[in-house]
């Protein structure tokens, strides 16, 4: 399985000025900015969410993924943020790039 790709996040310019593009997390349906996705927080979604295909960058998550989010180490700022977005909904459905 490759790598996650980065492409739309915010950008961060490296000492060598190279512009990195650090993935981040949007609400699917509206495209609401959720979170910024660490290296490790995007790995722990890739190894624990069910993609349809090598190139699914979506995902259906409810407060029972988030646990599992949260057991695997991913980042206070994306579950909490994962959290605020559920709600009192069911569910959410996300994307990251």
């Amino acid at each position: 399985m490759a790598g996650p790709q980065r492409s739309s996040g915010p950008a961060i310019r490296k000492a060598n000025t190279q512009v990195y593009q650090m993935p981040a997390l949007f609400l699917k349906d509206s495209n609401q900015f959720l979170a910024e996705l660490s290296d490790a927080d995007l790995a722990h979604m890739v190894n624990l969410m069910e993609e349809e295909s090598s190139k699914d960058t979506d995902y259906f998550i409810d407060l029972g993924t988030v646990d599992l989010l949260k057991s695997a180490g991913a980042s206070e700022a994306v579950t909490s943020a994962l959290e605020s977005a559920i709600g009192a909904s069911e569910g959410i459905d996300v994307v990251w790039r």
